[in-house]
């Protein structure tokens, strides 16, 4: 029974096929990177997330205009605002 069946073979449905390039040519450029619309809004906020964070440790360990403290201090509200976002979202 086991011999009969293949792994890894590509999809040969019409249908399949058809659907996925219409999500491709719907996606666009930046929605194959940020992923389609339903996600695309909580995916931009988790890349944005990520940047701060990182920005702000990067601020720890070179010598920056702005303080470290001076950071957190601005760029801590957008960072809870954005969590709360993503975090306070009802599921569909």
């Amino acid at each position: 029974m086991s011999e009969n069946l293949k792994y890894n073979n590509d999809p040969t449905h019409t249908d399949y096929l058809l659907s996925v390039q219409k999500l491709n040519l719907e996606a666009g450029t930046l929605g194959k990177f940020f992923g389609s619309q339903p996600s695309a809004a909580s995916s931009i906020a988790w890349v944005v997330v990520f940047l701060l964070v990182v920005s702000g440790i990067l601020t720890l360990f070179f010598n920056c205009t702005i303080s470290f403290t001076d950071y957190w201090k601005t760029v801590g509200p957008f960072i809870t605002l954005l969590l709360g976002f993503l975090f306070g979202r009802k599921s569909e």
